[in-house]
């Protein structure tokens, strides 16, 4: 996915300057002022990732309602004209692009419950975010995400 290869390599940018500066930095305290806001924009960058794939998720979904309830026969998109995307969750939609049941779907819902943990304010300084593994995670899963 082009835009979280976008958000990867702009975070790339900031934790490499972040990282120099921490480096050159006199004082343990500069040091460690520094490897908290390296820490932060891991977190950040996480949340800001993570919504680029919610965002293609809401696309490829509304592309497979489209699909799906254009049918010219109503017995093919009677379930489909049903659909509100508007008022489906993401696990919901999520489960209409992949297995409930199998591993990919797993993985995006324990992201998604650490983003929301983020998002929602918590900050896990005992736990950093490892933004390359993420980053390749979700671009490898959203190829595998069908409508």
């Amino acid at each position: 996915m082009k835009s979280i290869q976008a958000a990867y390599k702009a975070y790339l940018d900031a934790d490499s300057f972040m990282g120099s500066a921490a480096a050159s930095a006199r004082t343990a305290g500069m040091r460690q002022k520094w490897s908290v806001k390296r820490l932060l924009n891991d977190q950040a960058y996480y949340v800001f990732i993570f919504a680029q794939l919610e965002g293609y998720i809401n696309d490829r979904c509304e592309k497979l309602v489209g699909q799906k309830s254009g049918a010219t026969r109503w017995r093919g998109r009677r379930l489909w004209d049903t659909v509100d995307l508007d008022r489906l969750d993401f696990k919901r939609r999520l489960a209409l692009l992949t297995d409930k049941t199998g591993p990919i779907y797993a993985k995006i819902v324990q992201y998604y419950q650490y983003r929301n943990h983020l998002a929602h304010g918590e900050q896990y300084t005992a736990m950093p975010v490892a933004v390359p593994v993420v980053a390749s995670d979700l671009m490898n899963m959203s190829k595998s995400l069908r409508p």
